[in-house]
C-alpha cells in the first residue's frame, strides 16, 4: 500500500473518530447564563434520531436543538431567518464531516487518491465564525429562553470533535504530497 493511501486512510479514521466527540461545546457561564455546559456531537444527533422513532432511548442533552428551534421561531424577519438558516447549516456539520471522512477512508482502502474537502473545511470555519458573531452581534440574544449578553466566538465553542474532523480532512489533503507524479 502506498504512503498516500495510508495517509488518506488515517485522515478518514481521524474524521470518523471526531464524529463521536463534541463538535460544539459551550460553558454558558461565559455568556452570562447559568445553564451549565452544553455539547453537540454527531453521535448526539444519531441518538436523538433513534429516540424520535422509539428505537433507542436517549436521555441526553437536547439544548442545542432547542436553541435552533428558538432561532426558527424568531425568524419573522430576514435577519432572523438568516440566523436560523446559518445555525441549521452549522448543526449539520457532523454529518457532512462524517461523509467526507468516510469518503477519504474508502478512497484510501480502494487505492484511489484524495478528491476534496479542504476548501469546504476552510469555508465552513469562516462561515461558522461569522454565524456566531452575527447571532450575537447586537449585544443581546435569546439563548434557551434566557437573554445572553456576551458575544459568541466559534473558536472558543468548537469542540474536540470539530478539530479532529478538521485535522482529518487536512491530513487527507496532505496525502496529495505523497502522490507519485507521472512524467
Amino acid at each position: 500500500m502506498k504512503l498516500e493511501h495510508i495517509v488518506l486512510i488515517l485522515g478518514g479514521i481521524l474524521g470518523i473518530a471526531g464524529f463521536f466527540f463534541p463538535y460544539l461545546h459551550l460553558d454558558t457561564t461565559t455568556i452570562g447564563l447559568s445553564l451549565g455546559e452544553i455539547s453537540m456531537s454527531g453521535y448526539t444527533y444519531v441518538r436523538c434520531f433513534l429516540d424520535n422513532f422509539g428505537l433507542l432511548e436517549f436521555d441526553g442533552d437536547y439544548r442545542w436543538l432547542r436553541w435552533s428551534a428558538e432561532l426558527w421561531n424568531d425568524a419573522s424577519n430576514p435577519m432572523g431567518l438568516g440566523k436560523a438558516i446559518a445555525m441549521t447549516f452549522i448543526q449539520s456539520l457532523p454529518i457532512m464531516m462524517l461523509l467526507y471522512s468516510l469518503g477519504h477512508f474508502f478512497r484510501g482502502i480502494t487505492g484511489k487518491q484524495y478528491k476534496r474537502g479542504i476548501m469546504f473545511n476552510l469555508l465552513f470555519m469562516g462561515l461558522a465564525w461569522g454565524t456566531f458573531y452575527f447571532i450575537s452581534m447586537d449585544g443581546s440574544y435569546l439563548f434557551l429562553g434566557e437573554t445572553a449578553t456576551e458575544t459568541l466566538n466559534f473558536f472558543k465553542i468548537a469542540g474536540l470533535g470539530y478539530w479532529l474532523s478538521f485535522g482529518g480532512i487536512l491530513l487527507a489533503g496532505i496525502s496529495l504530497f505523497f502522490e507519485k507524479k507521472s512524467s
